[in-house]
């Protein structure tokens, strides 16, 4: 029995001793392909944007090339990509392949298309394989071709019609389209094989894109709040999407157009406000003291409900009332409810109608940008407001509409230079410069102009000898009122031929000069170079034109001239007369508040001014300037919000105010 049990001993010694080997040997091949896979993983895990998170020596690998080259049989005809598909697996046949024109197929949404080419972009580089290249050139193609003349882009493309048709922010569609094209644009790895044509209308693409954003921000009394989730493509008002989607201001969309917008690095003014009003609305709006939580009901169902809870992080609704700015929830039957418990389960559970979205924006990345912008961008230049421009007790007086626009120091006075070129009245005149570039990539081109007559006389604008761009030069109101009009194209470093070629049989515009600016990230503190190639110091056919006739009539003709704008406004003669007019400034705090305005008679007729309906000063002098062409300015430093100010001024004695050209807005120290 001893015996037994001994070889029952040795048997299974020996089994175990073999097991534990067997096991060695697997744990060492595990650990061998956990060491490879962990750079392969990848391959082997489902589409998402986990890959364009690899390592670098990733993408030129044979896992990578394998996906790769199944991601570029997606591709449609068109360009795009479908979305919600998984574009790992390769296609077995044409029919795995959503279809053209419907379903999936060539959309914006979830990621698609964007993902494909940035991923698409990193093999490219990596391998330098040309038909990963060429795919990703012709999804920016796409790109290119679905966006909107007014800047917007729909959610699939070709149009299908209905929703899918509307400017869509929704999911971050239009904003992952613009990341894409400015990456493009600025031309770095891995992007830095596209041509300098495709960078450039790369370059313009995003510009319309921002002048959209801008255009279809909400404002509510003359303040900027946020963006619903998509606009109506034509009137660009917010817009239905499905039926639980309704025209509102969105707290999510809002917040990825937001970090978009900080992501520019030389903002313009009308960006800076744009984000001050969305940080204002969504600081304004949160859902506090309230908790989303989710529990299994007694039906094994996964219920959501907001909980009273005073310690909760605030949370933001996806939708907002128009007008109201209410938390909004809907079912399918597109009714509005204001309390997210009484909406049917299938939508409280199966929609994020609440996140914490802003809440990273607000605490970090809204004062890095704040902190960012104070230590880069130089002061700005004032902001000058029309008196006419606003309400007022009187009437605008113009007196000498020619002296107004020549003799002033306002934007479009005169001709800068020595002279204008008034080409020839015939197809093909033009004008030409040489223009000695720094870099290569994306330059601003405006041309400065003047045309009174009803023909249009676009021209082409050519860089060495290619045409690049067409610029449609519209009529001016008046020979004076000099206009531009501007493209931004590729320009190669050194020297760079610009020519302006007329297409119309009246020729060109007569023609005032052109101006190059680079479009280009530049060092903290420095600017991005600007240059003004006067037109006359060029080649042309035509001839120069003075227009010494105009400024003789402004000299001579004129009785209360140098105004700017459209006139002055001279208000009743009587207390209580007043003018009010309304500024929009980036940046709340202390600006210093100019009036330009002339003065005659021997009284100061000083003026009560209120900002925003609070006295900034209760009577603030006007005195005498001497003469009726004499315009002067009075400051007086006001407190304004970020957004809109109303300023009034009013008249405290019988003579009514002085008469008023323009106000100025500048930031103080």
């Amino acid at each position: 029995m001893a015996t037994s049990r001994t070889c029952i001993y040795r048997r299974g010694s020996g089994f175990r001793a073999l097991a534990m080997k067997s096991f060695l040997v697997r744990l060492l091949f595990f650990v061998a392909v956990t060491c490879v896979s962990a750079v392969a993983s990848a391959a082997s895990a489902p589409w998402s944007q986990g890959y364009l998170r690899q390592p670098e020596a990733w993408y030129a690998s044979s896992e990578a090339r394998a996906v790769a080259d199944s991601v570029v049989r997606y591709q449609s005809s068109q360009g795009g990509w479908p979305k919600s598909t998984d574009l790992t697996k390769p296609p077995r046949s044409p029919d795995d392949i959503p279809p053209e024109g419907r379903g999936r197929a060539n959309s914006f949404d979830n990621d698609a298309t964007t993902v494909p080419m940035q991923f698409l972009a990193r093999i490219a580089a990596a391998t330098g394989e040309p038909s990963y290249r060429d795919s990703f050139l012709r999804g920016v193609d796409y790109l290119l071709a679905a966006q909107y003349a007014n800047g917007g882009w729909p959610q699939f493309w070709p149009l299908r019609g209905e929703y899918y048709d509307h400017i869509t922010f929704n999911d971050g569609a239009m904003i992952r389209v613009m990341e894409v094209l400015r990456f493009v644009a600025a031309g770095q790895a891995p992007y830095d094989f596209v041509d300098a044509e495709r960078r450039a209308k790369a370059a313009a693409a995003v510009e319309r894109g921002i002048d959209c954003i801008l255009k279809t921000q909400i404002r509510k009394d003359g303040r900027r709040t946020a963006w619903c989730a998509q606009h109506d493509e034509t009137t660009l008002a917010p817009a239905w999407a499905r039926k639980y989607e309704p025209p509102s201001l969105s707290g999510g969309e809002t917040v990825g157009i937001v970090r978009f917008l900080m992501a520019i690095p030389r903002p313009t003014p009308e960006i800076i406000a744009a984000v001050e009003g969305a940080v204002a609305w969504l600081r304004s709006v949160p859902i506090a003291g309230k908790r989303l939580e989710q529990r299994r009901g007694a039906d094994g169902r996964n219920e959501r409900s907001l909980v009273t809870d005073p310690a909760a992080p605030p949370l933001w609704a996806r939708f907002y009332e128009l007008g109201t700015h209410r938390p909004l929830y809907l079912d399918r039957d597109s009714v509005f409810r204001y309390d997210f418990a009484a909406i049917g389960y299938e939508r409280r559970s199966g929609y994020d109608y609440h996140g914490t979205w802003a809440a990273e924006l607000l605490a970090t990345d809204y004062p890095a940008w704040r902190a960012r912008l104070a230590a880069n961008v130089p002061a700005a230049a004032p902001i000058v407001v029309e008196a006419e421009a606003g309400r007022f007790t009187g009437w605008v007086d113009k007196h000498s509409c020619w002296h107004n626009v020549m003799l002033t120091d306002a934007p479009h006075s005169t001709h800068s230079g020595k002279a204008v070129v008034d080409t020839k009245n015939e197809i093909g005149s033009y004008i030409e410069v040489d223009y000695e570039a720094t870099w290569a990539g994306p330059h601003r081109i405006t041309a400065r102009y003047t045309h009174t007559r009803a023909d249009p006389r676009p021209g082409e604008l050519l860089v060495n000898g290619e045409v690049v761009a067409t610029l449609a030069l519209p009529q001016t109101v008046a020979l004076p009122a000099y206009k531009t009009d501007s493209v931004v194209v590729a320009l190669r470093p050194g020297k760079n031929v610009l020519r302006l070629r007329a297409t119309a049989a009246g020729g060109l515009p007569n023609m005032d000069y052109l101006k190059v600016a680079e479009v280009r990230d530049v060092p903290a503190g420095a600017l991005p170079r600007i240059r003004i190639l006067e037109v006359e110091d060029g080649r042309y056919s035509g001839k120069l034109d003075h227009h010494s006739c105009w400024n003789f009539i402004a000299q001579t003709s004129a009785e209360h001239s140098g105004f700017t704008g459209e006139g002055f406004v001279d208000t009743d003669n009587r207390v209580g007369s007043h003018i009010e007019i309304a500024c929009e400034v980036p940046v709340a705090g202390r600006y210093r508040m100019g009036l330009r305005y002339v003065h005659v008679k021997e009284d100061e007729r000083p003026a009560e001014v209120r900002v925003n309906g609070v006295v900034a000063e209760p009577a603030l002098p006007f005195p005498r300037t001497g003469w009726w062409t004499a315009w002067t300015y009075v400051t007086t430093p006001v407190t304004l919000a970020a957004g809109r100010n109303v300023i009034r001024l009013t008249a405290l004695g019988a003579e009514g105010l002085v008469n008023l050209d323009h106000f100025t807005f500048a930031q103080l120290p």
